[in-house]
């Protein structure tokens, strides 16, 4: 099964490599985590280098990222990739209907059918949670989300408080419309600033970026 598994992934990749987001760094040919980090650090020390600047960035944390994937989205977001119809339904074959049940000492729990989510450890899974979130792009051009995986970093070089707060905004309805829950605890926000008013002392009496109350 994980040798026909690769023989799908081979022609996703190759029917949506053209058109899938440059900022998704993760499962891409000739593409890694050292591409992600070195853009992340060649965003920061750019913007860095401008007079009176600072940035922010924002460390996301998903929930049980691939469990929550739905298949209906997921088939919706492959048509607009233009993917093989053909290969959209095998998708959607895999995704539902799974039978799971528990074996413990020889004896086995009730059976289960999952019709959400995507198995962790298959071959295919880790890309098609690439191809769900590929439409999650930042609709500012100061603020960059640059991924990897279930990994995103929310890049704001804009030097607006608005900016950043619509970004984030923004990034948890598109969360709220495809399914995916934010670990607001894990969520983590991190300025660089060297002003001689560094503006970590300014929010010290601001509302946190990410509420969980919200």
């Amino acid at each position: 099964m994980k040798c026909f598994q690769r023989l799908v992934l081979s022609q996703v990749q190759q029917s949506v490599q053209c058109i899938v987001d440059p900022l998704q760094f993760a499962y891409q040919q000739n593409r890694g985590v050292d591409d992600a980090l070195l853009t992340l650090l060649h965003l920061v020390q750019s913007h860095l280098d401008t007079l009176k600047s600072y940035i922010r960035l924002v460390f996301v944390d998903f929930s049980s990222a691939f469990n929550t994937i739905q298949p209906h989205l997921m088939a919706k977001k492959l048509l607009k990739m233009n993917l093989n119809p053909h290969l959209i339904l095998w998708v959607m074959s895999f995704l539902t209907d799974r039978p799971q049940w528990v074996r413990y000492k020889g004896h086995c729990s009730t059976t289960k059918t999952i019709s959400t989510g995507s198995p962790q450890g298959s071959v295919v899974s880790p890309v098609l949670f690439t191809l769900y979130t590929d439409n999650c792009q930042s609709k500012c051009p100061e603020i960059t989300f640059l991924k990897y995986s279930d990994d995103t970093v929310i890049v704001d070089s804009s030097n607006s408080d608005d900016k950043l707060q619509s970004a984030v905004s923004q990034f948890r309805q598109w969360c709220e419309v495809n399914f995916l829950d934010l670990n607001v605890e894990k969520t983590k926000e991190i300025a660089i600033d060297f002003r001689p008013t560094p503006l970590t002392e300014k929010l010290v009496a601001t509302q946190p970026i990410m509420d969980e109350s919200e």
